[in-house]
C-alpha cells in the first residue's frame, strides 16, 4: 500500500476537523478553490490531505496561514453535488503524514510534499485492533456518559462494549468537540495506547472543569 501513496498532495486546511486512519469525515465543500481541489482529486487518485491551521503563529494579512506539520491523508469514498453547486463528500482516512515542503499552489489551493514513512504502522489494521483490545477502558467509561450529557451529545455509552475498540477510539476522537490543539495532539499520538491515554486525560479535565464550574479556565 505504501508504494502507491502519493508524495505530493492537495491539502485542505480546516481548524477543528480531525481525520484519523480508518475514520470517516463528512465535508461540505463550497469555496471555489476547494471545489477545484475536489475536481482535480477525482481525476487523479481521489486523495487529499486534511490538516489544521496553526492558531499560535500569526502571519501577514496576505500570507496563507501556517499549518501544523502533521496531517492525515484521506480518500474520497463518497461524492454528491448539490443543486447549488456544493460538493458533499466523505473522506476515509488512510495514513498520517509529515509535511516536508509546501509546493506551488494549483488552481487556488495549497499543495504539500509529504512523507508517510514515519506512520507506516497506520496501515496495519490488525495491530491496532490487538493493541486497543488490550487497553483498560474502565475509567474512561465512567466519565464519558457525563461528558456526552453535558455537551448535548446523543450517545449510549452502554453500546461501547459491543464496538471494536480501535474503531471506537477513532470515532470518539473525531466527534468530540475538543479544542483544535487537543485534536492535533490526538492525531500525533504515537500509538493507540498513547491516544487513549490522552483522550482520557482530555475528557477527565473537561469533566473536572464542569464539576468545578470553571470550564473557561481549563484550556
Amino acid at each position: 500500500m505504501s508504494k502507491t501513496l502519493p508524495k505530493n498532495i492537495a491539502v485542505f486546511p480546516l481548524s477543528g476537523a480531525l481525520l484519523l486512519p480508518k475514520g470517516h469525515l463528512p465535508l461540505n465543500v463550497f469555496e471555489p478553490r476547494y471545489l477545484n481541489m475536489i475536481d482535480d482529486a477525482l481525476q487523479e487518485n481521489r486523495m487529499i490531505g486534511m490538516i489544521q491551521p496553526r492558531a499560535d503563529e500569526v502571519r501577514g494579512e496576505k500570507e496563507a496561514p501556517a499549518l501544523y506539520g502533521v496531517g492525515c491523508l484521506g480518500k474520497i469514498t463518497s461524492f454528491h453535488e448539490t443543486e447549488d453547486g456544493r460538493y458533499m463528500i466523505s473522506l476515509t482516512g488512510i495514513t498520517r503524514f509529515k509535511c516536508t515542503k509546501e509546493t506551488e499552489c494549483a488552481r487556488g489551493y495549497r499543495r504539500m510534499d509529504i512523507d508517510t514513512e514515519y506512520y507506516k504502522d497506520d496501515l496495519d489494521e490488525q495491530n491496532k485492533i490487538d493493541e486497543c483490545n488490550n487497553l483498560d477502558w474502565t475509567f474512561l467509561y465512567k466519565k464519558l456518559d457525563y461528558y456526552f450529557k453535558r455537551h448535548d451529545l446523543d450517545c449510549d455509552v452502554e453500546v461501547f462494549d459491543e464496538a471494536p475498540k480501535s474503531r471506537l477510539l477513532t470515532i470518539l476522537s473525531m466527534i468530540c468537540p475538543f479544542e483544535p490543539s487537543e485534536k492535533q495532539a490526538l492525531l500525533e499520538a504515537d500509538c493507540m495506547a498513547e491516544r487513549l491515554k490522552l483522550f482520557t486525560k482530555i475528557i477527565n479535565i473537561a469533566v473536572q472543569c464542569d464539576e468545578d464550574g470553571s470550564h473557561s479556565t481549563c484550556h
